[in-house]
């Protein structure tokens, strides 16, 4: 990524940083569970009204100014979706990360990128539970 960077950089010559952003997107093939899906996600949609019942299908998209990192937001998007062809289910989870500012050298564009990124993993782990961790590895 440095490397690119440093070409993007030659060639476009930026006036000025406005913006440091990650993204990561992760797709996960899980085992369909009686438990449903809080076997795998910590956060997922609830139906109040069917506890019996779950839907064969969701997406959510939550949009989180992070407070302990001023300037920073969290674009945090999950998918559930019935995987036909292996009878599991795939959940894609899309966590993009970003920091608004000025941004004027390198050493503090990385250094800012490095931060979204522990930010970034702490999302990725926090959603997912102790039996969706050990399906990773």
């Amino acid at each position: 990524a440095k490397r690119l960077w440093r070409i993007y950089r030659e060639v476009t010559a930026p006036r000025t940083i406005a913006r440091v952003a990650l993204r990561y997107i992760n797709e996960l093939s899980v085992p369909v569970t009686p438990e449903g899906w809080g076997a795998y996600l910590t956060e997922f949609p609830k139906l109040a009204y069917a506890a019996e019942a779950q839907p064969d299908q969701f997406l959510t998209r939550l949009i989180v100014e992070d407070r302990a990192h001023p300037g920073t937001t969290w674009l945090i998007t999950h998918a559930l979706r019935p995987n036909d062809s292996t009878g599991q289910w795939s959940i894609l989870m899309d966590f993009d990360v970003f920091r608004l500012g000025r941004f004027d050298d390198d050493a503090t564009i990385w250094d800012n990128a490095e931060e979204l990124r522990h930010v970034k993993n702490r999302l990725f782990f926090g959603s997912l539970t102790s039996k969706a961790v050990d399906l990773c590895r």
